[in-house]
């Protein structure tokens, strides 16, 4: 994800943020899920780019199938400060599920990534 976009959706969220419902200790605990998880795949989409000789390949299709690391970076880090933007901004019955969906998504996406042998690769 390019970084003006993450700075122009950053932006924009600033009005919205200011209305959302109040943040609660549930919220944290499923944003830090969340942002574990994203980390973990972080590393482990790190390791196909290490790894693509032996025939690995990326599948996200905004990725693409053979990202660098600097695209993989940005992305990430992009799809993480716009999971906490977009979640502090909706309220708080859409921020629950939209924290559940996505925590699901990642928990599917990291246990795949393990069971073909990715490892968490910050290197």
């Amino acid at each position: 994800m390019p970084k003006i976009l993450v700075v122009v959706l950053g932006l924009l969220l600033i009005p919205i943020i200011g209305d959302a419902d109040e943040w609660t200790k549930g919220d944290t605990a499923r944003e830090a899920t969340y942002l574990t998880l994203r980390v973990i795949d972080w590393g482990q989409t790190r390791n196909i780019v290490h790894r693509e000789a032996e025939g690995y390949s990326e599948t996200n299709k905004i990725l693409g199938k053979h990202p660098t690391i600097n695209e993989v970076d940005a992305y990430m880090a992009g799809a993480a400060l716009g999971h906490i933007l977009i979640a502090a901004a909706l309220p708080r019955k859409w921020r629950e599920g939209f924290q559940y969906v996505t925590i699901l998504e990642l928990v599917i996406a990291v246990v795949h990534n393990n069971s073909i042998s990715l490892k968490v690769d910050f290197e």
